[in-house]
């Protein structure tokens, strides 16, 4: 009799932060998990990375929202902030474009994230798995400490 080992993705955390549970955040969007399940962040950087090995599948106008494919398919979005669309892209600076393929780790946006907070800008970032289908969650991580681009912050359990 052979078992077939599941395989799994694992995420890290976008940019460097204090997680906080999505439920609790001030956006009904994310909180309410209309777009889908995910992680938030209290970002204490101003870098964004990438969460897995993927392809860039689009970098907003206004870059403050970037979405991913990983390599095992799943559609992620990285949203950093709260009514950020607003700024129009003033305060960031992306460093990828649409079909490029980037590796855990690699650094996708810059953003000005003193600035912003002088201005009252609710600088909670969001890691939305949009495409989850068949596949499960084994682990989602919902509080404590991150490093963007190192720790891990999500498993999922792949069909």
């Amino acid at each position: 009799m052979f078992l077939l080992k599941k395989k799994k993705a694992v995420f890290v955390s976008p940019v460097s932060g204090v997680l906080v549970p999505i439920e609790e955040c001030n956006d009904p969007v994310f909180s309410q998990k209309l777009m889908g399940e995910g992680v938030a962040i209290y970002p204490e950087a101003n870098q964004i990375f990438s969460p897995c090995d993927g392809e860039v599948t689009l970098v907003s106008d206004t870059k403050h929202a970037l979405g991913l494919k990983s390599k095992e398919g799943i559609e992620v979005l990285i949203h950093i902030g709260i009514d950020t669309v607003k700024r129009g892209g003033r305060g960031f600076e992306t460093n990828v474009m649409k079909g490029q393929k980037v590796k855990k780790g690699d650094l996708l946006i810059n953003f000005d994230k003193e600035g912003m907070k002088e201005e009252g800008v609710d600088l909670t970032t969001f890691l939305v798995y949009l495409n989850l289908q068949n596949n499960k969650i084994e682990h989602i991580q919902t509080s404590g400490r991150v490093l963007g681009g190192k720790d891990d912050v999500t498993v999922l359990n792949m069909d």
